[in-house]
């Protein structure tokens, strides 16, 4: 992995801040973001297996384990093209969170650098520093653990009371229950 700058980031493969949960590697990459930083800084990496973007690969995922939220931009490119920014973000801080891209556009593109911004500033200056961690880039299909057969909400005094059922649950270690307030993340 190389960075973009090295006046206001460090880089480096360390233990796993939290293995229980989502995330049960070892080791994973950090990312240290001091906030004289860019609102953009990240790493790139270049050894890459090339490989095409198809049907089957073209929503990666990544985890992120970071000590705020915002945006995580991931982008891919190969000899003469590259995705762009594209964003999705985490929830939650000091979890690990799983994040994904819709790559569709770029089905038939031979993909050799990735790109990870995993703290993509809204600011034009940055005004805080961050710890990100991000891990297990996936660019394969996964298998869903569970097969849910029903999902059911119900407004009851002013809460919400959710009730499902499963047929399946391969490997699966509970539910985490997720609400927004803008209904976008």
């Amino acid at each position: 992995w190389t960075l973009f700058s090295t006046t206001a980031e460090q880089f480096s493969v360390v233990a796993n801040p939290d293995m229980s949960g989502l995330n049960t590697t070892a080791h994973v990459a950090k990312l240290v973001v001091d906030q004289t930083a860019d609102p953009w800084a990240g790493v790139f990496n270049t050894h890459v297996t090339p490989f095409v973007v198809t049907a089957q690969n073209d929503h990666p995922t990544l985890l992120v384990y970071k000590d705020t939220t915002s945006r995580v931009d991931f982008k891919i490119e190969g000899a003469g093209w590259n995705s762009g920014d594209t964003f999705d973000s985490n929830t939650v801080a000091n979890k690990w969170q799983m994040v994904s891209y819709d790559f569709s556009a770029y089905d038939g593109k031979t993909v050799t650098t990735i790109t990870v911004i995993p703290d993509f500033g809204h600011e034009s200056t940055r005004n805080y520093s961050s710890v990100n961690y991000f891990d297990l880039i996936t660019f394969v299909p996964t298998v869903v653990p569970v097969e849910l057969t029903s999902f059911k909400a119900a407004a009851i005094d002013n809460k919400v009371e959710l009730n499902w059922s499963t047929a399946t649950e391969t490997n699966n270690s509970g539910f985490e229950v997720q609400r927004s307030s803008d209904n976008l993340h």
